[in-house]
């Protein structure tokens, strides 16, 4: 109860009364839709889920996805740089990823680079560099 300790009994009530409301239009919408596996098709079609799936499978079996994160590790190469600081592995491994839920494990082990590492954020920041290089990349 401590986060509603703020808030006053009309508060409260309204609260309530706005909660329930959201549930009975929620119920209408899922009897005109015919249940709640409709409902659920009428929201993924509502919000294209299936074109952005197309779209993001067709962009990871692209031959840009494999050639950017490929680039990448050569270029550290290049540069004479560390590869293991660099990651240059796991840029590899996400180019060669080939579904969406590997690719976004992938992805996640390059922007929480910090926490891959054994140790909390708070022990070892993100330098300026690798900052920019994540914003620059997405």
């Amino acid at each position: 109860m401590e986060p509603l300790r703020d808030y006053s009994a009309n508060d409260l009530i309204d609260l309530v009364e706005h909660l329930l409301t959201l549930r009975t239009r929620l119920q209408r919408m899922e009897i005109d839709a015919g249940g709640a596996a409709g409902l659920f098709k009428a929201l993924r079609r509502g919000m294209e889920l299936d074109h952005a799936e197309a779209e993001l499978k067709a962009l990871i079996a692209g031959p840009e996805w494999n050639a950017v994160f490929r680039r990448v590790a050569d270029l550290v190469r290049e540069l004479g740089e560390d590869l293991e600081e660099n990651r240059a592995a796991e840029h590899c491994a996400l180019g060669e990823t080939c579904d969406a839920d590997a690719a976004y494990r992938a992805a996640n082990k390059l922007l929480n680079p910090v926490l891959h590492q054994g140790r909390c954020a708070a022990q070892a920041p993100l330098d300026t560099e690798r900052q920019a290089y994540r914003r620059d990349l997405w």
